[in-house]
């Protein structure tokens, strides 16, 4: 029998002498996981450093070109937190309009496109639907001929008066932004102005997606019109009813360069202002509970913004400082001077 407890120990032997081996090599592995987990950590942090400081690391990237398509500072809409009466030279009057050069602008869609964008924006510091009918067609033909989408961004009060929707889509326009303070009429006049109050959107918003347009609606958080989680849910609901595809929530934007002569505006805008993040938070808790009110995180654009599913409408969060001082814009914005910036307000940030 003893040279069963022989075998015996020899085999207990071998078998702690290999799970002292298999344990080891697991060890060393896991040390040597460890450390190019820490080294892939350190190069992440180090790229991301670069990307937020702006420095080189090969080609600058874009998603759109914004277009200030004339220089028109005078909307027909009274907006309470109009972002272009908080820009540099809105104050300057001018009784001579002068459109965008058509040379230039195909520089900035060049420019834009090797950049990868995809989207040119039309737009400017009056409503884009004041321009000559002739001149907007124009500039979407331009602009279809370079991106893939064409976007206009509009409080539509000109659209069958003016403008046909029908004739910009003919030129190539691809999507159409309506800026809409709120479903409510009373509360949409109250912060747009006396034009907004006999607006159907209902039916401006099916005749667009009728066409084959992408719709979307952007709402400004204010604390006098829409904000907090059920007014954005309602919302969200009757743009969904009416048809759009795409809901963007803006967070008012207080210039660090207040404009000459529109301190009112600037200073209501400071005095209104709701920031963005505790929305956001509201969306993030209702998609871990189960998607209550229908929210679903898709996915993140580029500079970190969430995505939500929402009754099956892409829904978004924007700011306007986001994305311009990194490798990667937003967008960038091709002013009536012919040339690219990173943003509305420094004329330091020319890109081209």
């Amino acid at each position: 029998m003893h040279w069963m407890a022989a075998i015996n120990h020899r085999i207990r032997t071998i078998i702690d002498s290999a799970t002292d081996s298999v344990m080891g090599q697991i060890q060393a592995f896991s040390d040597k996981h460890q450390r190019q987990t820490k080294s892939l950590a350190a190069q992440i942090k180090k790229l991301q450093k670069t990307l937020d400081t702006g420095t080189s690391t090969g080609q600058l990237q874009a998603q759109s070109l914004s277009c200030m398509i004339s220089n028109r500072t005078r909307c027909n809409a009274g907006c309470l937190g109009c972002i272009s009466r908080t820009t540099p030279g809105c104050s300057q009057l001018s009784t001579d309009i002068v459109e965008l050069d058509i040379h230039r602008l195909n520089v900035g869609l060049d420019f834009a496109s090797r950049c990868g964008a995809t989207s040119a924006i039309l737009t400017g510091k009056a409503d884009p639907l004041q321009e000559r009918p002739t001149y907007l067609t124009k500039l979407i033909r331009t602009c279809r001929a370079k991106m893939p989408e064409v976007d206009i961004h509009t409080n539509g009060f000109l659209l069958g008066k003016r403008h046909q929707l029908k004739n910009l889509v003919n030129a190539g326009l691809t999507m159409i932004t309506f800026s809409i303070a709120s479903f409510n009429p009373d509360e949409n006049t109250a912060f747009m102005g006396e034009n907004a109050r006999h607006m159907d959107y209902h039916r401006l918003i099916a005749e667009a997606r009728a066409l084959g347009l992408k719709v979307r609606c952007s709402l400004l958080l204010t604390k006098i019109s829409v904000n907090g989680l059920n007014g954005v849910i309602d919302y969200i609901r009757t743009a969904k009813e009416y048809g759009a595809h795409q809901i963007v929530i803006r967070e008012l934007w207080v210039s660090d360069v207040e404009a000459e002569h529109q301190s009112e505006t600037w200073y209501w805008n400071q005095a209104n202002k709701i920031s963005l993040d505790p929305l956001i938070k509201e969306f993030w808790r209702c998609h871990r509970r189960g998607h209550q009110h229908g929210i679903k995180y898709i996915w993140p654009l580029p500079w970190g913004a969430p995505i939500f599913d929402v009754f099956g409408m892409n829904v978004t969060f924007a700011r306007c400082e986001e994305s311009l001082n990194g490798a990667t814009l937003k967008s960038i914005v091709h002013k009536i001077d012919g040339h690219g910036y990173r943003d509305w307000d420094h004329e330091g940030s020319i890109l081209y």
